[in-house]
């Protein structure tokens, strides 16, 4: 069985503007583990991921 490895990275995305950080992060992680919408009140497209960068290096 292959292993899998983690990769952190900042992810930057265009939100709604009634939706909080937090409600976002949550979308995000449940479009990326469930491939579905969480809220009901989104609809596809309202969040779009707009630019990946790598997280900096802790010191």
């Amino acid at each position: 069985m292959p292993r899998k490895k983690r990769v952190t990275m900042l992810v930057t995305v265009s939100v709604p503007e009634h939706l909080s950080a937090a409600e976002a992060r949550r979308e995000v992680r449940t479009l990326i583990n469930e491939q579905c919408l969480y809220s009901s009140e989104l609809d596809d497209g309202d969040i779009k991921a707009v630019r990946v960068t790598p997280a900096p290096r802790e010191a």
